[in-house]
């Protein structure tokens, strides 16, 4: 990675979600609930400059306050998102104009009480590199996570989008 990249990865705080265009793209197919999942660690990718290897946890409990739903609900929901991240991947041109496949996770561990995921290489760019090369949407997580409509995360990104 590059010099510039460190400039960009940890300039938001723990509590903003920052992603690029292109992955708010292909996050329209997703569930509710591996939105939300995808949201909560989307700052900690940023924060601890996340590779292949590295795993991030997030706790039933967490994902419950953050969602304002029950912890009892969360395990399920958590484990659930979890295993459909798995099996999903979404695609993208890249800058020679030919279609990349991209799977979002390569490793999901479900634990008592937490979920533990691996994202690919493409996926932690798109959720660290922030320039003018790579158009973003940033916003705080609790303006969103509390959200309770399967599609309601979506539209709220569409004036977030357009504004950047």
């Amino acid at each position: 990675m590059t010099n510039q990249v460190g400039l960009y990865e940890k300039k938001y705080p723990a509590n903003w979600v920052v992603m690029q265009n292109r992955i708010l793209q292909a996050f329209y197919e997703m569930t509710l609930d591996e939105k939300r999942l995808l949201l909560l660690a989307s700052s900690v990718v940023r924060l601890i400059d996340a590779t292949e290897k590295d795993t991030i946890e997030i706790t039933a409990k967490a994902f419950a306050e953050a969602c304002n739903i029950q912890v009892d609900s969360a395990y399920t929901q958590l484990k659930d998102a979890s295993e459909t991240m798995m099996r999903r991947f979404f695609s993208y041109r890249n800058e020679r104009g030919s279609r990349v496949n991209v799977q979002w996770v390569i490793r999901s561990i479900y634990e008592d009480g937490y979920v533990s995921l691996c994202f690919t290489d493409e996926v932690l760019l798109m959720l660290k590199v922030f320039d003018e090369n790579n158009p973003f949407t940033k916003y705080k997580k609790e303006d969103v996570l509390k959200l309770k409509g399967e599609y309601s995360i979506d539209i709220y990104h569409l004036p977030k989008n357009m504004r950047q």
